[in-house]
Order: C-alpha cells, then structure tokens, then sequence
C-alpha cells in the first residue's frame, strides 16, 4: 500500500510540474460554523471540492469557482471574471439535488495558501465564507477547503 501511494504521488507531481493546462484543485470541504441557518445546520457537513482560479501561465481563464460534492447535493459558486477576496461577492450559484437550480449567494475568502497560486502549485487551501449558499438566504456557512492539484 505505501508503495502504491509513494507512486501516485510521484506520478501527481510529475504531472503537476510538466505542464500549464488548467489549475484546479480537489480535496475536502469543510464547514466548520454557521449563523442564520434556520431549520438546516450544514456544521461537520464534509463535502468533496474542486477549486479553480485564474492563473498566469494556465487555460484556467478568468472565473474563480468552488464546486462542493455530497452525496446527491452539489452545488457550484461561480465568480465571473474575477477573484474570490475577502469581501462578498455575488456569485452565480447553482445547486444539484435531483433537478438543477440556480440561486442567489455570495463568497469571500479570508485566508489563502499559498497567496499565490501558480502553475507549479501543487496544494492550496482557503478559508472563506458563503452567505446565502446551499439555497438558505439567510445563512453563513464558514469552511475551509484544501485541495491538491489534479493532473
């Protein structure tokens, strides 16, 4: 087993590091506290995510987004031609949960490593806020994201 692993990761830095294609990260999703979620509490809720951002070098474009993955709930935050800081922004929001919906939320993101995201990065996480995510107008779901880089 710790050899299979050793080779997968040889194989994703390998991966990482030969090219500047896209720049997207996958790894977990964590809420960690929440105000205003009236009749839903997403806390200890751990979801799959990908992050993608614009990257000098990559195809990655301008939009920033945060997809989230649970189940048969997934949902996906999208900042057109911009980047995610730490003040709210609107987001394009949709949600997956046997039909597709859209909605109305806001991300920002309070804490970022690393504080560049370059073509070389090969792990990143952030720490930020959604309002009004996961179709709760009212709620603020604080998380953490931390991803590595897909090849």
């Amino acid at each position: 087993m710790k050899r299979i692993l050793l080779a997968a990761a040889g194989l994703l830095s390998l991966g990482n590091a030969a090219h500047a294609g896209p720049v997207v990260f996958f790894g977990g999703f964590h809420i960690y506290s929440t105000s205003g979620c009236v009749g839903w509490d997403p806390v200890r809720a751990f979801r799959l995510a990908t992050l993608q951002v614009p990257v000098a070098g990559s195809t990655n474009g301008t939009d920033s987004t945060i997809t989230t993955f649970m189940g048969k709930n997934n949902n996906a935050f999208q900042l057109r031609n911009g980047v995610f800081t730490s003040t709210f922004k609107w987001v394009e929001a949709t949600g997956v949960d046997g039909r597709v919906w859209t909605y109305s939320a806001m991300v920002k993101v309070t804490a970022k490593t690393p504080t560049t995201i370059t073509t070389s990065t090969t792990s990143a996480e952030i720490i930020g806020s959604i309002k009004g995510g996961f179709g709760n107008p009212e709620c603020v779901a604080n998380f953490r994201l931390n991803g590595v880089r897909l090849p």
